[in-house]
């Protein structure tokens, strides 16, 4: 099986363009797969991402970006059943095939977790959270910006999640602090249009943290509020959030974030 001039669909999906890119990145070596013919017409991308300094972290999986799922569970058999047919050299210390899927049904996820399908599987639901472009945004009291520094987090994210330190560089990392007390950053990618037609540019919040001793205080508004108003006129501003943080949730609705759809990711244990 050969790996080298590998052909691939574009990605129309401003968010799983986006996603993909970041899992591109995510580890310092990762390796794009061929499509097999049974599933070029369901997976956009196959990334094998290896990151043997932390062997039970996501980062060391097979990430099949999904296009479309047939509603079929021959799929996640026949999917399990290619990745395990990959040399051993390509796959490294992955244990996971992550489906990353944007879109999701309640007819979609069945494939994996019906009791039919013998596959051993975890899924993992977020809404797909958009500010729409032009959108302003709304009064709220917000912290005093007088003593706050705001500047490049690249030192501050690689000591933070050494697990991730490869996406320095590729992706912008924003770090919040006064008076040298740091006390949260953000994370963004934003790449060129998708397609020649396109003129937006979108723009992925890939990570957000306020530290916890330090909540409470709207800096992480702070933060969101600064990335729409430098990124938000050149295109949608979108996020995820976990199904099951309520408080996130909670958070980026009273921002102003509105939820556009359900982006899942399954776990095939091999």
């Amino acid at each position: 099986m050969r790996y080298e001039s590998i052909t691939t669909p574009a990605i129309d999906s401003p968010m799983l363009a986006l996603l993909t890119d970041h899992y591109a990145h995510l580890t310092g070596d990762s390796t794009m797969l061929p499509i097999p013919s049974g599933l070029t017409g369901s997976v956009y991308r196959i990334l094998s991402l290896r990151n043997p300094a932390y062997p039970r972290h996501f980062t060391n999986a097979i990430h099949v970006i999904i296009k479309d799922v047939r509603q079929s569970h021959e799929f996640a058999t026949e999917l399990r059943s290619y990745v395990a047919s990959i040399p051993a050299e390509w796959v490294g210390t992955c244990a996971t095939v992550r489906c990353c899927i944007h879109g999701l049904t309640a007819a979609t996820l069945s494939t994996f977790t019906s009791p039919d399908n013998p596959s051993t599987c975890i899924a993992t639901l977020s809404y797909v959270m958009r500010w729409p472009q032009g959108q302003a945004f709304c009064s709220h009291p917000s912290p005093s910006s007088s003593d706050l520094t705001l500047e490049d987090g690249s030192a501050y994210f690689k000591e933070r999640f050494p697990a991730k330190a490869s996406l320095v560089g590729f992706e912008q990392t924003l770090l919040l602090s006064r008076a040298d007390i740091r006390l949260a950053h953000i994370q963004l990618l934003s790449t060129p249009p998708i397609t020649a037609g396109q003129t937006s540019q979108p723009t992925l919040i890939t990570g957000l943290e306020v530290r916890p001793e330090h909540r409470g205080h709207g800096y992480a508004r702070y933060l969101c509020e600064h990335v729409v108003k430098e990124h938000g006129e050149q295109g949608d501003v979108l996020v995820l959030a976990n199904v099951d943080n309520l408080e996130a949730v909670a958070l980026y609705v009273r921002m102003g974030f509105r939820i556009e759809s359900i982006y899942c990711d399954v776990d095939l244990m091999m």
